[in-house]
């Protein structure tokens, strides 16, 4: 039966019988489905009016509250079902995930174990476990359980692709990469494994660098925060014993640590980690990037000519300084129908890795480019690459996996940059400069799955890309956007 089918039956029934406990559950589960929220919530507020023991109703109403992010509200209504019943396995599972994410991970812990004890076959329960374990560096005990997941579900690509993560995290590359191949046989379109597999094949000819060993340099930080456990080396007790503070801030939450740092009116944070093991973002409010020393970057006088890299003058050239592993073959295809749309364009990528060009010039070829429209230059210096940015014309991002600093040091060249955030961290870190700067193309709103609002930039890469190659007078405009100086995110 189609939704749209059940909510009519579901409406008729309670016309004709207010006290309709199943109508209003059928209603509520596919207004939730359909993104109605609030008439979801109201539909399950009448079944707890006409049955108030059910179990299945308040964690219903935990699941609203949970992807509306409300975890105190989604917190109470999972422990009021479990009030009514303690055999049912998703309250402690949500609970689990929900204590999880504030770090308190011997309550998950707890949770995902009865969990287990209800369900044993459960390999989600398993995963999400294991997840928890990751949190706390018990790196054993997760390979573990995604092992055991992977037992019962062999066929459950996301416990290989964990899997794979753990395996790299306990210095296991070789593991690593046989798991993600596992996950990508089962599962093709697998974009995160996809990146995952290519970054474990780069860091095992060049290895992560380990979280106390990156702040081993010769600086006298005021006040030094510890992100990560120590790992009780001699080096890790050296550091910590020979800066002027220290503050491990590892068993915090985000917003715990973004107010230890507002009250002690921290003013500049530099991280100092670089691609670690174990790396974690921290959110911070009100903070600034300060652009003194990046003045004489964008002066004038020092601006390159497109002659002094192999760029064509009389071109319009796209650009994306991402490195290759972040794209996958829809977006070239987009890019290159972008290039066929718009007369006397190029596109400029960055050798990096250097094997993919040859690959990339082929396939272009076999998507009717000419050899001359794909352009490859080597990594610069960051200054010298923060210059030659302002040669491009427009920054087309790769949706896959944002451009992180490459995006950041396109915006200092007051480059124009098409993102499409996504749902995930990676996908939306240059959406998230780009409105912080005022540097948008274009907003509107679309609904996540979870019927939350965000911004969704350009609409669609290959038409606005188009479309401002063709409006020169639009496109020279959005640089003026961006104030150079202070920027607040």
């Amino acid at each position: 039966m189609t939704p749209k089918k059940t909510s009519a039956i579901s409406r008729r029934a309670i016309a004709c019988d207010a006290e309709f406990f199943e109508a209003y559950h059928n209603l509520g589960l596919v207004l939730k489905d359909a993104g109605r929220v609030q008439e979801a919530i109201h539909c399950y507020h009448q079944c707890l009016s006409l049955q108030p023991d059910h179990p299945q109703i308040p964690s219903n109403l935990g699941i609203i509250f949970m992807e509306l992010n409300m975890m105190s509200a989604a917190t109470q209504c999972f422990k009021a079902s479990l009030a009514v019943s303690r055999g049912f396995s998703t309250p402690f599972n949500n609970l689990a995930l929900i204590y999880a994410q504030q770090k308190n991970y011997a309550q998950a812990l707890s949770c995902f174990n009865e969990v287990r004890g209800i369900n044993p076959m459960s390999t989600d329960g398993l995963v999400s476990r294991g997840n928890t374990y990751i949190g706390i560096s018990r790196v054993d005990e997760a390979i573990q359980d995604y092992t055991r997941a992977i037992a019962l579900r062999p066929t459950m690509e996301e416990a290989h692709a964990f899997l794979a993560s753990a395996y790299m995290t306990s210095g296991n590359a070789e593991a690593a990469i046989k798991s993600y191949r596992q996950a990508l046989m089962l599962r093709p379109d697998f974009p995160e494994a996809t990146c995952c597999l290519l970054h474990t094949l780069q860091m095992s000819v060049i290895p992560s660098v380990q979280p106390f060993q990156a702040t081993a340099y010769p600086l006298d930080p005021i006040l030094a925060l510890d992100v990560s456990p120590n790992d009780d080396t001699e080096r890790g007790t050296r550091i910590q014993s020979e800066a002027e503070h220290f503050i491990d801030v590892s068993s915090l939450t985000f917003d715990a640590t973004a107010r230890m740092i507002n009250e002690d009116q921290i003013e500049i944070l530099i991280d100092l980690n670089g691609y670690t093991k174990g790396e974690e973002v921290r959110y911070l409010p009100c903070s600034q990037l300060q652009s003194r020393k990046n003045f004489d970057v964008l002066d004038p006088k020092c601006q390159p000519k497109r002659s002094d890299y192999g760029l064509p003058e009389d071109k319009f050239i796209f650009a994306c300084f991402d490195q290759l592993y972040k794209m996958d073959p829809e977006i070239f295809i987009t890019w290159f129908n972008i290039l066929k749309r718009v007369p006397n364009s190029v596109l400029w990528l960055l050798r990096s890795p250097a094997a993919g060009e040859m690959r990339l010039r082929a396939y272009a070829a076999a998507q009717g480019l000419q050899p001359d429209q794909i352009i490859f230059t080597d990594v610069a210096m960051k200054q010298e690459h923060i210059r030659r940015n302002a040669l491009a014309d427009l920054f087309l991002d790769a949706p896959l996996c944002n451009a992180h600093t490459a995006a950041t040091d396109v915006l200092w060249a007051s480059l124009p940059m098409i993102t499409l955030p996504l749902e995930k961290m990676a996908t939306r870190v240059a959406g998230s400069l780009c409105l912080a700067t005022g540097h948008c193309v274009r907003d509107c709103f679309r609904k996540t799955k979870f019927g939350l609002p965000y911004i969704l930039q350009c609409g669609g890469i290959r038409g606005e890309g188009v479309s401002l190659a063709l409006n020169r007078p639009k496109l020279h405009e959005l640089p003026q956007r961006v104030t150079v100086g202070s920027v607040n995110f």
